[in-house]
């Protein structure tokens, strides 16, 4: 997990919940709720 924190690229989003994902390999968008 600590290695995952330090990953330019990667964002924890603790607490929160996924809503919707949308896309494609390589791209995508998440919609999550705080």
């Amino acid at each position: 997990m600590l290695e995952t924190n330090r990953h330019p690229n990667i964002e924890i989003l603790s607490y929160s919940e996924v809503i919707n994902v949308d896309g494609y390999i390589g791209n995508f968008r998440v919609t999550v709720k705080r």
